[in-house]
């Protein structure tokens, strides 16, 4: 049975969507205290998308808004935006399809081309920005194996993308016939197993990230390690684990801290002078050239969840990354389904300091 709307509700907000019976999203209403904002996307006879009406209204008052049309021509379309000020805005809202639409009120402009379903190019216009650029798409074997984008100034920015035994093996980064930087996949059992950032420096390339995948025997994913390099040598800065026992999970995670923001130049000397550009001299005492063997990896968070037999979860505990056994909220949750054994509603409740039940929010699924 398909999804025909589902309501979440809170507090503060409640959030509606509704589904056609092909499971597309025909509308969405945010409301909180008195503002409403609503997304309506209308299909054509060919279940294309042919406009995109969104409004925001304060105390019944129009606020903004915006109004996406869709013009197809085969399998290629273009794309035209406007704004709540606009006539052809107006005109949608007032349901007068015979004048809607003028072209030159449009502020962005988007037109796609494709063949046998395969996306060929695509030219970006806006108007109000004044900026424009076109991308084109190349295949092998129905694969995508490049795109070209060129700027309104003659930046072109390329992509080329290498595949080995159907799965990703590269993608490379060109801009104006210079390397960029590149990405090396690497797999083991039809799994990811690795994922490598080459960057460039004074024309010589170097890693400058990798992630690091390990599964259990099913195939499921129990650890992430990401590496960065810094001060010329790459370093670990952080770890995501999970710990699967029967319907629990126990997921933590590691990390150097603020080690992120300093991670993937060639050197100390190169992160120091990117700090001196962006305004950043505050940052050089901080990131020294022993940073990693003065931070080292520490548990950040701690969550174990709990799920019934239908996978939909019914418990969440968040423990304390530093005191183990440290409880520092828990949250529960009430699943009702239907005799389809579909998820009728849920409930999620906070436990208190004396363990009390005390409602969140709740979410109700309606079908057809």
């Amino acid at each position: 049975m398909p999804l025909s709307k589902e309501i979440h509700r809170d507090e503060h907000f409640t959030l509606t969507k509704e589904y056609n019976t092909n499971g597309d999203l025909v509308s969405e209403e945010y409301k909180t205290g008195t503002q409403i904002r609503l997304k309506k996307i209308v299909y054509n006879d060919k279940k294309q998308i042919s406009s995109i009406i969104e409004t925001n209204k304060d105390a019944g008052q129009l606020q903004d808004g915006q109004l996406t049309l869709y013009v197809y021509t085969g399998n290629s379309y273009r794309m035209l935006v406007y704004k709540h000020s606009t006539t052809t805005f107006a005109d949608y809202l007032s349901s007068k399809p015979s004048i809607y639409g003028k072209e030159n009120e449009a502020h962005y402009v988007r037109d796609i081309k494709s063949e046998n379903g395969l996306l060929l190019s695509e030219h970006h216009e806006d108007r109000e920005e004044g900026t424009k650029y076109s991308t084109t798409y190349t295949y092998s074997n129905g694969v995508k194996s490049s795109e070209t984008k060129v700027a309104a100034d003659g930046t072109t920015t390329k992509i080329d993308y290498t595949y080995e035994g159907g799965f990703p093996k590269s993608k490379l980064t060109v801009v104006n016939n210079q390397f960029s930087d590149m990405f090396i996949y690497t797999y083991r059992h039809n799994l990811l197993s690795e994922e490598q950032k080459l960057c460039k420096h004074e024309g010589m390339q170097y890693p400058s990230l990798q992630k690091k995948y390990f599964y259990n025997a099913k195939q499921e994913l129990e650890k992430t390690t990401y590496y960065g390099r810094y001060n010329g040598s790459m370093n670990t800065y952080k770890t995501e684990e999970v710990i699967r026992k029967e319907n629990i999970l126990t997921k933590k995670n590691f990390e150097v801290e603020n080690a992120e923001m300093a991670l993937g130049r060639y050197d100390i000397t190169t992160l120091y002078n990117e700090f001196k550009n962006n305004n950043m001299e505050w940052a050089i005492p901080i990131f020294d050239n022993k940073y990693f063997e003065t931070h080292p990896l520490q548990e950040m968070s701690c969550t174990i969840e709990k799920y019934d037999t239908q996978g939909n979860i019914i418990e969440m505990i968040f423990m304390h990354p530093f005191n183990k056994d440290e409880v520092m909220g828990k949250v529960v949750y009430r699943n009702e389904y239907n005799d389809k054994s579909l998820l009728e509603f849920v409930i999620s409740y906070r436990i208190t300091d004396d363990g009390q039940k005390e409602e969140m929010d709740i979410k109700k699924y309606y079908y057809y």
